[in-house]
């Protein structure tokens, strides 16, 4: 926050904001899945991390297919 411009700073608290708030929420989320759940947190527990290794394999095709459209956009 430092580094962003006095004018601008009230607007990039409130991106963070808007940003970090679905992602913790999910988190809080996932707890209460997991502690009510019992010998299924067990299961859960790994499907997370299953879940995590597919949309982290999805993030890399998806920046690759940026990169190349920015590669091949540019003059």
């Amino acid at each position: 926050m430092e580094i962003s411009p006095d004018d601008r700073r009230p607007a990039y608290s409130a991106y963070f904001n808007a940003l970090a708030f679905p992602a913790a929420l999910l988190l809080l989320l996932l707890l209460l899945l997991l502690l009510g759940a019992g010998f299924v947190a067990v299961i859960s527990f790994h499907a997370v991390f299953v879940a995590a290794i597919l949309v982290a394999l999805w993030q890399v095709c998806l920046l690759s297919r940026i990169s190349r459209l920015l590669r091949y956009a540019a003059p």
